[in-house]
């Protein structure tokens, strides 16, 4: 349901140690702020702390010859259960049917109901829908979100929606009421949507009411 958009090792230990996270979403961009000499052995050490759960690469080349090459590489050196992000342009549709069965594709920079529809055709995985950079454009994202979750659903498609690209957590919230699968959010607002004031203020309330009755800190310290 929830997968980390970050390359940053501190915030995805925190993550996992907190929350359910189903997995790391990283880009080019992602990758390039933490200034990591060593590419691959960056994401071998993201891919360590995962263990079972699913890492998200993305090849960073632009024609299909290089990116099929790029593809080779990325399964050569992190294995067969990374999930290789492709966007949904014309030379990575023809990835896509390359890459269709043989390992997990998630089309990325999804924008508009027409590219998930040919990202589902040509075999992916999951789509990335770019919620944030829709409506900027003025693109009703919730909209494409969800008549892409009816044809899915209608058809018994494989292809799960990830929204991805969110400024805020209603954004996220109006998502998921719209049909998407999961979504891939930065760790800042990963806990920003699990922080509620009324949630904070009983659990202060709770803690005055014992202490103001029992005289200890806690419950532990009554073991004798």
């Amino acid at each position: 349901m929830y997968v980390l958009d970050t390359a940053n090792i501190k915030e995805i230990k925190e993550a996992i140690n907190f929350y359910q996270i189903d997995g790391v979403t990283t880009n080019p961009t992602i990758l390039s702020r933490e200034q990591k000499e060593t590419y691959f052995d960056h994401l071998k050490e993201i891919q360590e702390l995962l263990k079972e759960k699913r890492l998200y690469v993305q090849v960073t080349a632009t024609n299909f010859k290089k990116m099929k090459e790029e593809a080779d590489l990325l399964l050569d050196k992190l294995g067969n259960d990374i999930s290789i992000k492709i966007p949904a342009s014309t030379e990575g549709f023809q990835l896509m049917k390359h890459l269709n069965e043989k390992v997990h594709i998630t089309a990325t920079a999804i924008c508009s109901y027409e590219l998930g529809l040919m990202s589902i055709a040509c075999g992916a995985d999951a789509l990335a829908l770019y919620i944030n950079r829709m409506a900027n454009e003025g693109i009703d994202a919730n909209m494409v979100t969800k008549n892409l979750r009816t044809y899915i659903d209608q058809t018994n498609s494989k292809t799960k929606l990830l929204g991805a690209s969110f400024k805020n957590v209603v954004q996220i919230r109006e998502n998921f009421l719209h049909g998407v699968h999961a979504v891939t959010i930065s760790y800042d607002l990963l806990k920003q949507s699990m922080k509620a004031k009324i949630l904070e203020d009983s659990v202060l309330q709770f803690t005055k009411d014992f202490q103001t009755q029992y005289l200890v800190e806690d419950a532990t310290y009554l073991k004798k």
